[in-house]
């Protein structure tokens, strides 16, 4: 098996042959991203035997931040950069700790239907949790299990996104789990939820589902782009957005988008790390604005 490949993949074959055809059954991982064309070649005496090749896209995996953690309260609700979306399965919609959550099947696709809404009488008691978050995760998409998928989409190539993602239903035993391949474990009866970070390849980003088949939310944020509103009073704009680690902040302006762009620094911000915010001035013609560490 030969291919042009970014990083160094490691093609796994995993027995000889499937059938009488001679197909052989393998699988490959890389630690790059990206796609590449395998091609099949016999290497014991040199004479080539193409019988298919096939184009396999590597994407990022999720970098979790720990294990996951047992829903507790608002906030669960992680905030940090900018919300790109946050959607439930069968739930209802409203906002916890600030962030607004819509219906799924929008920008979070499942891969299959399968939808249930519980309530105080049939599994799903209240608790200690506000109106808006109980009734986000008494939704559920139930197919969620092994052979499933969740597709993120609306994203931006090379932006790295933060992924949150809820699993609950009291029903379940205390050793069913959903499944983030390749083997992020959410404890379903607990109810528990998961963070993680991701940059994207691509539009839309893949997960695969294993598991005992339950989610209810999932929400995406963008920890690499800049928010501009024109506020608070005439005259000025607010910034926000996220930054891993404290550092300075530079706004520059143009007025102009026309080869070769100047741009003029007019304010230095210094941010710790997490989210920030800060007015600058617009007074004068209009322009165009950029902020850079």
């Amino acid at each position: 098996m030969t291919m042009p490949r970014p990083g160094d993949p490691a093609p796994d074959f995993s027995g000889t042959t499937t059938d009488g055809n001679g197909g052989v059954a393998f699988t490959v991982s890389s630690g790059t991203p990206g796609a590449d064309v395998f091609t099949a070649m016999d290497v014991d005496d040199g004479n080539l035997v193409l019988t298919q090749t096939a184009t396999v896209t590597f994407i990022n995996l999720i970098s979790w931040s720990g294990l996951a953690t047992t829903v507790s309260d608002d906030s669960d609700v992680v905030t940090d950069g900018i919300l790109a979306y946050a959607e439930h399965w069968a739930g209802f919609d409203g906002a916890v700790n600030g962030v607004y959550f819509t219906a799924a099947q929008n920008n979070v696709v499942g891969s299959s239907g399968g939808y249930e809404t519980l309530n105080e009488t049939n599994g799903y008691p209240q608790g200690s949790l506000s109106t808006n978050y109980w009734n986000i995760l008494r939704g559920k998409w139930y197919n969620a299990g092994s052979g499933q998928t969740v597709t993120l989409n609306n994203l931006q190539a090379g932006h790295k996104y933060l992924l949150q993602i809820w699993s609950s239903d009291p029903r379940y035993s205390s050793t069913q789990e959903e499944i983030i391949l390749p083997g992020f474990a959410l404890g379903i009866q607990a109810g528990q939820y998961g963070v993680g970070t991701f940059t994207a390849n691509g539009s839309i980003h893949v997960l695969s589902l294993a598991g005992d088949g339950v989610l209810n939310a999932v929400q995406v944020r963008d920890l690499s782009t800049i928010a501009i509103n024109a506020a608070p009073g005439a005259g000025q704009m607010t910034i926000r957005g996220y930054t891993e680690s404290a550092g300075d902040v530079v706004t520059e302006r143009s007025t102009s988008l026309a080869t070769p762009i100047v741009w003029t620094p007019i304010q230095t911000n210094a941010v710790s790390g997490g989210n920030f915010s800060f007015v600058v001035p617009t007074a004068g013609a209009a322009a165009y604005y950029r902020t850079k560490r």
